[in-house]
């Protein structure tokens, strides 16, 4: 199992590569938390509809009550956010690999013993795997820097250094 948080799931969505990870990973399920889910719900309240695409194509895992109680007595002591905190939870518990863009949460996941996923490597594993082509990705990197503000390392990413 994959579990993804909200800002990992944006980025898919935002640079449309969702269906191209889903193919990728698609021996793996693929699911959100209800802690992300509520936090992807926020943009719809705003006007933007790229959350709809993840809904459309992701479900959402719910904790078990022992999940619950776990993810409970760790909130206060984290300076992660719910949403990650609950998906690194269950993830630890389902022995499940946890995408985030988030380095904090990244960190704090692995120090949990949960095997994480970067985005760098997915966008890598795309590309090895023959997803999707080198130009296309530089594409989709691009509209993902534009729509989401962010900087990626792109000549990294397509191993131009």
């Amino acid at each position: 199992m994959l579990i993804i948080d909200t800002d990992a799931a944006s980025v898919l969505a935002k640079g449309e590569l969702l269906e191209q990870t889903l193919e990728l990973l698609e021996k793996h399920e693929t699911v959100i938390t209800p802690k992300i889910e509520e936090e992807l719900e926020k943009p719809l309240e705003h006007g933007y509809d790229y959350p709809n695409k993840i809904f459309q194509k992701i479900k959402t895992e719910n904790p078990t009550e022992k999940e619950r109680i776990q993810y409970r007595k760790q909130f206060n002591e984290q300076s992660i956010d719910k949403g990650e905190l609950e998906a690194i939870t269950v993830s630890k518990n389902r022995d499940s690999i946890f995408f985030t863009m988030d380095q904090r949460a990244a960190k704090y996941a692995e120090k949990q013993g949960v095997q994480t996923l970067s985005f760098n490597n997915l966008a890598k594993l795309l590309l090895e795997k023959q997803i999707i082509t080198e130009n296309k990705l530089e594409k989709h990197l691009k509209q993902i820097e534009q729509r989401d503000n962010r900087d990626l390392d792109i000549e990294n990413i397509l191993d131009r250094d």
